[in-house]
């Protein structure tokens, strides 16, 4: 089984070489295979292989790999097959404890988190957005930044970057041309010179 998710994993993505065209369209059995494909692919519950860590170099689990449910198959670009009901579930195994001295066996038992319904959400959640500039478009399943961001950089006559929400200065590249006495002032967009605190002082 183990071999056969591996195998199945290495050709998640066929390349362009593999395939080939047949003469004339495709007939019914064509069609309704076809339908198996896609009612296999759905998002549901399906037997995964996961690895059960101790976190703890000095103890090795026995089996280390189980099998249980978890969400998988096919969504839209924006989705993703996500678990909306999940419960826990036991399973035995042994455990060797390894040491300068001996090594200690114990059989035990564990509990896997198991997905039992499955749905299409967005990849994309609310809790990813940066609240202080960004907002949540739940129709397209992204952060968006704030548009009252955008419009006081419009006022402030720069260029707005709708990835990264915030202002650049137009002229940014000048940056490279301040002198070692300055500084690239990013809201006044040009060089300043440095202040030192000798300057200020006054003179006895």
């Amino acid at each position: 089984m183990l071999a056969d998710y591996c195998w199945a994993k290495k050709r998640d993505i066929l390349d362009a070489k593999y395939y080939h065209f047949l003469d004339g369209k495709c007939s019914s059995t064509h069609f309704i295979k076809f339908r198996e494909h896609a009612k296999r692919s759905k998002c549901l519950p399906r037997e995964t292989i996961v690895q059960i860590k101790t976190g703890d170099p000095d103890y090795l689990f026995e089996p280390e790999y189980v099998e249980v449910k978890r969400c998988g198959g096919i969504c839209s670009p924006l989705l993703s097959c996500t678990p909306i009901k999940e419960k826990n579930v036991k399973t035995s195994f042994n455990v060797q404890k390894v040491n300068l001295d001996r090594t200690l066996s114990q059989c035990g038992t564990v509990e896997v988190e198991e997905h039992q319904e499955c749905v299409c959400d967005c990849t994309v959640m609310e809790h990813h957005c940066n609240k202080k500039i960004q907002e949540y478009d739940p129709d397209e399943c992204r952060c968006i930044c704030k548009m009252d961001m955008a419009e006081e950089c419009a006022t402030m006559d720069k260029l707005w970057d709708p990835k990264e929400c915030k202002c650049y200065c137009k002229n940014q590249h000048d940056k490279n041309n301040c002198s070692s006495m300055e500084y690239w002032h990013p809201h006044m967009c040009r060089c300043v010179r440095m202040h030192h605190e000798n300057e200020n002082s006054i003179p006895s």
